[in-house]
């Protein structure tokens, strides 16, 4: 629970993407057991997101918490837009969007 309240602190200017997306996708919670990184995994559950949301025309916005993430995502073609920092809490908050193309 605590560890829940710290990362509300520095989550704190939600929906941050309104201001670069009229019209996106929203992923809240995507992880990769350690195990399991490196299989394809991730690009196996982005892929039909991806897929949906280019038919649909919208962006695709998420947050990270960990900056080892974050060549991953832009790897994915994401592109990092935000960063949060606050010095009362021990997390920084990398936010990212994908355009619709």
């Amino acid at each position: 629970m605590q560890k829940n309240k710290q990362i509300g602190e520095i989550h704190y200017s939600l929906p941050w993407h309104k201001k670069y997306s009229k019209n996106s996708y929203y992923i809240s919670q995507i992880a990769v057991a350690k195990e399991a990184k490196g299989t394809g995994l991730l690009r196996e559950m982005l892929t039909p997101i991806m897929a949906d949301c280019q038919k649909k025309n919208m962006d695709i916005v998420l947050e990270t918490m960990s900056e080892a993430n974050v060549p991953i995502y832009q790897h994915f073609g994401f592109e990092l837009v935000e960063f949060h920092h606050s010095s009362s809490v021990p997390f920084d908050e990398y936010c990212f969007i994908k355009r619709a193309t």
